[in-house]
């Protein structure tokens, strides 16, 4: 036979043991919001690794189309329709059976446009007629951003050239 103290104290036992209604939702509440930012974090995350891997091929498109210029002879470099002006290329070219997650493309279908364009540079010197300036354009576009990187160097007559032939 129980008491009636002792059947009271097990009732406010077990009411302190349990959690009030305002408790589970503002725990619920806050493990939303935790599970949503970790997601929100994971996703930027690859956005940017996407965007640098991205830049980082932009960029050897580009010190690779440098390259190239820069062993032609002075002859070549001044041929009018010599080097082409623009032309597009695949950034991903090995790549044609990976998906992109962040739009469904293959990376195959990413294309870049290069520009190269070469000019007489005004440098206000007796020699800027003996150089050429080369800037290079590289356009491409991703998470349907256009992004592009440029970069530009000086060829000299007397540069290189002349001592590889």
């Amino acid at each position: 036979m129980k008491f009636q103290q002792e059947e009271h104290e097990e009732r406010e036992l077990r009411e302190l043991a349990a959690f009030s209604l305002p408790e589970v939702l503002v725990s619920i509440m806050l493990v939303s919001i935790v599970t949503v930012s970790l997601y929100a974090g994971i996703t930027q995350g690859f956005v940017v690794v996407d965007v640098g891997r991205d830049n980082m091929r932009a960029t050897q498109l580009m010190v690779n189309t440098m390259e190239i210029v820069r062993l032609y002879n002075w002859d070549q470099i001044n041929s009018n329709g010599f080097i082409p002006t623009n032309y597009t290329t695949f950034l991903y070219p090995t790549n044609s059976s990976r998906v992109d997650t962040q739009d469904g493309a293959t990376l195959a279908n990413r294309t870049a446009q290069v520009e190269i364009g070469i000019t007489t540079p005004n440098l206000g010197t007796s020699y800027q007629t003996n150089m050429r300036q080369v800037q290079i354009k590289v356009t491409w576009t991703n998470q349907n951003v256009v992004r592009s990187r440029r970069m530009t160097s000086f060829i000299a007559e007397e540069g290189i050239q002349k001592y590889v032939y």
